[in-house]
């Protein structure tokens, strides 16, 4: 099984952890809201670094600062 996580900058009162089939494979989509607190947003990348096959991050500004480095998006 693929294990997907979403991270969202948003309200974590929509949470939620689904499983479904597709193509013959099965998925599990995991959505975590961070209550706007980038901290949040961190421990949850650090829990599931390793473990989730995905790491989706929603919400972020153009420019975030992760340890030393500041990364733009285009």
């Amino acid at each position: 099984m693929k294990h997907i996580v979403s991270i969202s900058f948003t309200s974590s009162a929509l949470n939620v952890d689904t499983r479904f089939r597709f193509l013959g494979e099965e998925f599990r989509i995991s959505h975590f809201g961070s209550d706007f607190d980038i901290q949040v947003m961190r421990s949850l990348v650090e829990r599931f670094d390793g473990a989730a096959d995905v790491i989706a991050l929603q919400g972020l500004h153009p420019s975030i600062r992760i340890g030393r480095k500041t990364i733009t998006h285009s």
